[in-house]
């Protein structure tokens, strides 16, 4: 599954016809992204759960750990030896109706992951509110 999310977001990508460049660094960026989503608002709803009154900064252990092994698991499972080329390949493969429905599924859990992120942010504001 995991690699038929970057799949999904190079061709995406490759649809766009004049942004052929670097198609896999980005596929891999909106990866991560949906990664790093997912982390903020687990950590949003920790801390609205725990009744945390705790403001992170991005240079502490907390959020780099996290972020230097996200950006290292990507890098392995997609990079090491142009790995994503045999993804594209394979799953180049499937039927069109079976990557059609898999494009919508992305797209939708995309947009439930960032709604998700902006519920997250709502319900725990940052320290002393908005600004």
């Amino acid at each position: 599954m995991y690699a038929y999310l970057f799949y999904i977001f190079y061709k995406i990508f490759d649809s766009f016809k004049t942004t052929r460049w670097l198609m896999d660094m980005k596929a891999i960026v909106c990866v991560f992204s949906l990664e790093f989503w997912i982390l903020f608002s687990g950590f949003n709803y920790c801390k609205y759960f725990l009744h945390l009154n705790y403001r992170p900064h991005f240079f502490t252990i907390e959020t780099l750990i996290p972020f230097t092994l996200l950006i290292g698991l990507n890098c392995l499972f997609f990079l090491k030896d142009d790995r994503w080329k045999e993804y594209v390949e394979k799953f180049d493969q499937l039927p069109k109706e079976q990557n059609t429905k898999g494009r919508y599924i992305v797209i939708s859990l995309t947009i439930f992951l960032f709604l998700n992120l902006i519920f997250s942010i709502y319900i725990n504001p940052p320290v002393g509110g908005w600004k």
